[in-house]
């Protein structure tokens, strides 16, 4: 990718502030990069780098370079430092392996879960499962906990992600789970997945398949 400056002139320089009500931080442009931090709407970032046909920025993340998706971004050109909005108290989430936070990975399997004993027992956050595909082609089905797992979750106030187990073989299989997906995300309000869309799946399919998904759910949950 060609880059561009982050000055204008000798004195401007360009911040991102997020958009979206939550955002990756990634370690390269593009989704297949490891993610190193999720960051909340209101966030602001200073620019390092814009690419030339490319959504993707290079910003600095406490401190390091890091990649964040300019479409759920507004950027904006400032004079000087004193002018960057203050960083609003969110509470932005970062991925610190010697201070790793302590999360679990719920489905039907799990049964029914007591989330306000789960977050007094120390879970900080949780990824639901919402279900799984058909390879039929037929879309998908809802795990019969999800519903109850966003809700108890939610009302226990600890942050929540979903995945979504894909056995699509054809792109006609992936673009009915992710009709199926998106159809789901939208029975609830804006805010409340604070993490991105996760799609996992066997490995037999294209990982071109897996992007296409991905780029038509995850606007939903960003």
């Amino acid at each position: 990718m060609k880059g561009n400056s982050r000055y204008v002139g000798n004195f401007y320089f360009k911040i991102a502030t997020v958009t979206a009500n939550a955002l990756t931080v990634r370690s390269g442009p593009g989704v297949e990069y490891t993610a190193i931090a999720y960051v909340q709407k209101g966030y602001v970032f200073m620019i390092l780098e814009t690419y030339e046909n490319s959504r993707w920025i290079k910003v600095d993340f406490n401190g390091k370079e890091a990649f964040v998706s300019g479409a759920y971004c507004n950027i904006t050109t400032i004079e000087s430092k004193d002018d960057i909005p203050e960083q609003p108290d969110i509470g932005d989430i970062t991925i610190d392996k010697n201070n790793p936070s302590f999360g679990v990975d719920v489905s039907k399997h799990n049964g029914s879960i007591n989330w306000t004993k789960a977050k007094a027992a120390g879970v900080q956050f949780a990824i639901i499962r919402m279900g799984y595909g058909l390879r039929a082609s037929k879309g998908g089905v809802l795990d019969s906990q999800f519903a109850n797992n966003v809700a108890g979750a939610t009302a226990a106030g600890i942050p929540i992600g979903v995945y979504f187990f894909s056995y699509a073989s054809t792109l006609d299989g992936l673009k009915a789970e992710a009709n199926f997906v998106i159809s789901e995300l939208n029975k609830y309000p804006g805010g409340t997945f604070a993490y991105q869309f996760s799609l996992t799946k066997n490995m037999t399919v294209l990982t071109q398949y897996i992007i296409l998904a991905l780029e038509n759910i995850q606007h939903i949950t960003r």
